[in-house]
């Protein structure tokens, strides 16, 4: 359900043209339902990858509605959805495309809305879906101050039950507009904890962070606005007995790179009395091993600035996690954070990696083999979980057929120094 890995930066980390990326890595739906995931806050429905009545390709996203509450679009659109993960930037435009029909004439609703508590929402817009297959297109723009950890839904909870919807060719593409405030502001969006906004769940603190620790519990976590380190609000873990290991205590920030683009990460932070930490990103589930970065500090009882280049992009898209390992602190002893940003690295001239998504190409699984139709020559890499390359071949026009033990890899296309296309697949 996840996409992931960080690999051969050395080959590629000199391009520095980068075409539009598409950030529904899976809107085709030919890896069958890989990184959807479905809403059911009243009511059930049924989502399956299509055969039978494609829109486009050899699948669609075909959803049944099994039960419902209706009383109408107006109340009862949010209670059943599917939702595609992604970061958004503040004032960033996006392009939004999809291809739809149904069963008979309907309404359904498209949002893009936070993953955290208020679960704030911009770009809401009602469509007319018909019998026929139509292609959707909208420039929505975020508008609401904040970015980070957001997704973008389809929403059909006042449906009846036995509407049937299909769903292909989903894009979403950020039009090039970006500015200061977007490079400065980047993936977090309370890096620097003002905002007043509570959180559901008992892991969570304030807007949008969340908390881990080891059992027994080794830190009590608290938004402080009695001694902050930067303006109003800072972050302070307290820890409540020895710490053991760093990991055993952590603030989590959840966002999703983009493919091929470094970063760059800032913050502030002191403690009571000298203590290392270590920031971490890695890929959010189910590996939890691909790391984006490793990095040590030594924080001391003089607030200190921090900032590092993050030379490892990724080349799938995924939900990522920014962690910072609290654990060391002694029994009584507190540290602080402040002004966390995340944003990425000259994003116009940087160095990038040239991803396409070539609709001209297929890649699927079949009989612990590799298929993939292709209108072009290219040369094909597969990588494990753990990065390795596992193959490299060339591709000829037409159907191409590569033996694979199963498993799950990350399979892609290259050619002229250009990811056509890459996708992870699991081999059968």
């Amino acid at each position: 359900m996840k996409r992931k890995l960080l690999f051969f930066m050395a080959l590629l980390v000199s391009i520095n043209i980068i075409s539009a990326i598409n950030f529904v890595s899976n809107g085709t739906f030919e890896n069958d339902l890989d990184g959807w995931s479905q809403i059911e806050n009243e009511g059930t429905h049924s989502f399956v990858s299509d055969a039978t009545l494609p829109l486009g390709g050899s699948k669609s996203g075909l959803i049944t509605i099994l039960t419902s509450t209706t009383n109408g679009l107006i109340g009862d659109n949010y209670k059943q959805g599917l939702r595609w993960r992604m970061s958004t930037i503040r004032n960033a435009t996006y392009k939004v495309r999809f291809k739809a029909r149904a069963s008979k004439e309907i309404q359904l609703v498209t949002m893009f809305q936070q993953n955290f508590a208020p679960y704030n929402g911009f770009g809401e817009n009602e469509w007319t879906i018909t019998t026929s297959a139509q292609n959707y297109e909208i420039d929505i723009t975020n508008d609401k101050g904040v970015g980070g950890d957001w997704c973008f839904i389809f929403y059909y909870g006042h449906l009846a039950a036995g509407d049937k919807l299909w769903i292909d060719d989903v894009s979403i593409e950020e039009t090039p507009n970006q500015t200061t405030t977007q490079l400065t502001d980047g993936n977090i969006c309370n890096g620097d904890f003002e905002a007043n906004i509570a959180n559901s769940g008992a892991d969570l603190i304030a807007g949008g962070w969340r908390t881990f620790n080891a059992d027994p519990a080794r830190t009590t976590f608290a938004i402080d606005n009695a001694t902050p380190i930067s303006g109003t609000k800072s972050f302070k873990g307290t820890a409540i007995q020895e710490g053991t290991a760093g990991w055993h205590s952590q603030i989590i920030w959840n966002f999703c790179p983009v493919v091929g683009q470094l970063y760059s990460l800032e913050f502030k932070a002191k403690a009571s009395e000298n203590v290392g930490i270590v920031v971490e990103s890695i890929d959010d589930w189910p590996v939890r091993d691909n790391a984006m970065c490793y990095l040590t500090y030594d924080i001391t009882p003089s607030v200190q600035s921090f900032k590092a280049d993050i030379s490892t992009p990724v080349t799938e898209y995924d939900t990522y996690t920014l962690i910072f390992w609290l654990g060391n602190l002694k029994a009584g002893k507190s540290i602080w954070l402040d002004d966390i940003k995340l944003y990425l690295t000259n994003p116009n001239t940087g160095a990038k990696y040239v991803v396409e998504d070539d609709m001209g190409m297929n890649i699927k699984s079949l009989n612990e083999s590799i298929l993939i139709q292709s209108d072009k020559s290219a040369s094909i890499n597969v990588f494990d979980m753990k990065g390795r390359l596992i193959l490299k071949q060339q591709l000829e026009k037409g159907e191409n057929r590569f033996p694979c033990p199963k498993g799950i890899y990350v399979v892609q296309i290259n050619s002229s120094n250009k990811i056509l296309k890459s996708t992870k697949l699991s081999v059968q």
